[in-house]
């Protein structure tokens, strides 16, 4: 099949857009990749009926301002009008705020969109709306790195609903507690061989929507204390297993306390060999099994 894979290749947060590249590649695809944050409209619209399937994720819309929102999603709109071939969006972000009206918009204008919030999908009633979380991408070689080494660490932006749990570990457990941001790839891969746990915050009331944190801590042989959620338990996630579970705040520090003291690692090489199922190629499949 001939794909046009229209992504962002600038921002570091999508890097795993390289993977479901070259995941398609591994098919036996012929796959023309165009960025959609640098991109000429008139060149894109003029290849893109030579290709069997135009696929996408964000469609270039941009969420830093109301004005460029809704420029950029009016563009996105005009585009998916033009394109006569199948079109399939796979959706990664949280579906809420102006993420929710970008996907209102697009459906109607796209065979298939695939979306990683399965909360979104719940709440609608789209039947070409299916829900496809992210999937294990590719396993850097990490090293311990003084600057990364923490009882316990957290990478990512300290904002909204992360906060509250974010100083709760702070004034627990002061400096063995560390906050990274902008940190991918290799570095990333560093971080995780360097920490002796990684935290991710609980976002409320949200059983069917995890980011691609979990893949990517257990992928690299990282312990991983993160939430319990239904979802997590429905794609065979075992807390205590695969991964350290927690519900509340409270029970973090006994969690946190009770697993340094082990050495063991088994709970994060169980982890490190369960998520290998969900590679990309693993969930590419399940795509075509619908376009089918």
């Amino acid at each position: 099949m001939k794909i046009l894979y229209w992504k962002d290749t600038e921002n570091p947060k999508y890097g795993f857009f390289k993977d479901i590249e070259d995941a398609l590649k591994g098919q036996g695809h012929e796959v023309t990749t165009m960025n959609d944050r640098d991109f000429d409209i008139k060149e894109l619209m003029f290849i893109v009926n030579d290709y069997d399937l135009f696929l996408f994720h964000h469609g270039g819309v941009y969420t830093d301002s109301e004005i460029n929102y809704s420029v950029s999603l009016e563009r996105l709109k005009q585009i998916l009008s033009g394109i006569k071939i199948k079109k399939v969006c796979w959706f990664f972000d949280k579906g809420w705020f102006l993420n929710d009206r970008t996907l209102e918009t697009i459906i109607s204008l796209t065979d298939h969109v695939f979306v990683n919030d399965g909360n979104w999908v719940r709440r609608h009633n789209y039947t070409n709306v299916h829900e496809l979380h992210a999937g294990t991408g590719k396993k850097y070689k990490g090293k311990e790195n003084p600057k990364y080494k923490a009882d316990v660490v957290f990478y990512g932006e300290v904002e909204g609903y992360r906060k509250p749990f974010i100083d709760l570990l702070k004034n627990e457990f002061g400096a063995k507690f560390k906050i990274f941001n902008n940190v991918f790839g290799q570095d990333l891969a560093d971080l995780i061989a360097s920490a002796k746990i990684v935290f991710v915050p609980v976002l409320p009331n949200e059983d069917f929507y995890w980011d691609n944190r979990i893949y990517q801590v257990l992928n690299q042989g990282g312990l991983l204390l993160y939430p319990r959620l239904y979802g997590l338990a429905e794609e065979g996630f075992v807390s205590g297993v695969h991964y350290l579970g927690y519900k509340r705040p409270q029970e973090l520090k006994q969690i946190i306390e009770d697993n340094l003291k082990k050495t063991d690692k088994k709970i994060a090489k169980a982890g490190q060999d369960f998520v290998k199922q969900f590679s990309y190629k693993e969930r590419l499949n399940q795509i075509w099994k619908i376009l089918k």
